[in-house]
């Protein structure tokens, strides 16, 4: 990569951070404790810095933004596998052996590899399950996408250098735009970017969309998308940082997309029962969406391939009209997914869940000991105490009483149609789970009137 051009970049980075820094969240946006003390204590430092690769690579190697590892970690090469292995049996071939779909050229050499002529590491293994799944389940040839929190702008180069046609837009906090600004400005040179930092700017961008490859918007000025008239975005995508925020933001968002914004679709992977979640529920979805894609417990998914990776649920949904998605056929197919949730039940057909999953997993690529964020999934003191062997025992005993496909009925069903029927029964699900969720839910039956025991 051309050094100066790298300087060059950067210096716009700062220029534009420099315009938006001072706009102010507002009060229901307000990033979480954890986020205000990521950006005082590693983003805002790191600002000063005149050093374009310096800074970059110290980004990347403090695993801020990212899911990737040190090439040196003994994790490195299993996690690796597991990844490897996951796309031999899900990932299209052809977008896998693609030479131009590798890690960039501005990726620390101690974060990345090379296999098979490709440049790759975790983060951007990580990148491409997750462009790879959304192109399988749509056109994305020429679409404009909305990304929430885009992070250092992994995604959104992987996005750009498989479907070129694509315009892609970043919401996000402003010490964040500054990286990914930085990021994609060195990567796509010729690119043309709308940087928006006023009202005036964000509606000339909505006017202009599709003379642009990507669009920065600073999360300050997201109430300003409700004075355009109905946005319309083909895709939106949030990974891994609705979970990270308060319950009145997730709240704010959700009324964005769901009511403000014309959404067609819909990719989220975001924390599920996780007692490190910063709020009661990452993804409250209302009732008109379609679920084209639901995953657990990383079942056929690239969500637990580390097993130090948080528990996450993956779906991709559409966005359904009323009319066509009317109550009364909402209320038909709520009753159906709770009778076929009983019906399993009923008949003990069940399938392991997340503990043996994460604990095998963990004793896989680091038999020593049990970590011990995987030990807080099981929320009982019980395992402190315990030998490893009896662990993954009493693993499998508490994982095999709800399966994932009890638990997505279940969900299913009181999403579509919450009632004095379905919601005990996921109430009861939750608590037995220790889940910050049994909240929202319990908030939600006692505005239904559902006295819940």
């Amino acid at each position: 990569m051309n050094i100066n051009h790298a300087q060059e970049a950067l210096t716009q980075a700062k220029n534009y951070y420099l315009k938006i820094k001072d706009i102010s969240y507002p009060a229901d946006l307000k990033p979480s404790d954890l986020w205000l003390e990521n950006l005082r204590e590693r983003l805002q430092p790191n600002l000063i810095n005149d050093n374009s690769m310096v800074l970059f690579h110290s980004m990347l190697e403090s695993d801020f933004f990212t899911y990737g590892r040190k090439v040196k970690s003994l994790l490195y090469s299993p996690v690796n596998c597991a990844f490897n292995s996951y796309f031999k049996k899900h990932a299209d071939e052809q977008a896998l052996n693609d030479l131009l779909l590798q890690e960039s050229s501005l990726c620390s050499p101690k974060m990345s590899h090379v296999d098979s002529g490709k440049a790759k590491s975790h983060t951007f293994l990580w990148h491409f399950s997750i462009y790879e799944k959304i192109v399988r389940h749509m056109d994305c040839s020429k679409i404009q996408i909305l990304e929430l929190g885009g992070g250092f702008g992994g995604l959104a180069r992987m996005f750009k250098l498989g479907k070129p046609g694509v315009t892609y837009w970043i919401l996000d906090l402003h010490e964040s735009l500054f990286y990914s600004l930085f990021y994609l400005k060195c990567n796509f040179p010729e690119a043309r970017f709308a940087l928006v930092s006023n009202p005036q700017e964000l509606e000339q961008a909505f006017s202009e969309k599709h003379n642009y490859d990507f669009v920065f918007v600073p999360m300050g000025l997201t109430k300003h998308f409700s004075k355009v008239n109905k946005p319309d975005f083909d895709l939106f995508i949030n990974t891994a940082s609705l979970g990270e925020m308060q319950q009145n933001a997730v709240n704010s968002y959700f009324n964005l997309i769901q009511n403000t914004l014309n959404i067609k679709f819909f990719y989220s992977v975001n924390r599920f029962c996780d007692s490190y979640a910063q709020c009661d529920s990452p993804t409250p979805l209302d009732s008109l969406w379609k679920i084209r894609l639901w995953k657990l417990y990383g079942e056929d998914s690239y969500t637990q391939i580390d097993p130090i990776w948080p528990l996450y649920l993956e779906f991709f949904a559409e966005r359904m009209k009323k009319e066509v998605f009317s109550d009364s056929y909402r209320k038909f197919i709520s009753e159906n997914c709770l009778q076929s949730a009983k019906s399993i039940l009923k008949k003990r057909i069940f399938h392991p869940g997340a503990w043996p999953y994460l604990i095998l997993n963990c004793l896989f690529l680091s038999p020593k000991r049990i970590p011990r964020r995987i030990m807080s999934y099981s929320n009982s003191s019980l395992l402190s105490r315990i030998s490893r062997k009896t662990a993954i025992l009493y693993a499998y005993i508490c994982s095999w009483y709800y399966s994932s496909n009890w638990v997505y009925l279940m969900w299913e069903s009181v999403r579509l149609h919450p009632n004095k029927d379905n919601l005990p029964i996921y109430l009861n699900y939750l608590q037995n789970q220790n889940a910050r969720e049994y909240d929202y839910y319990l908030e939600l039956a006692a505005k239904l009137g559902i006295k819940v025991k």
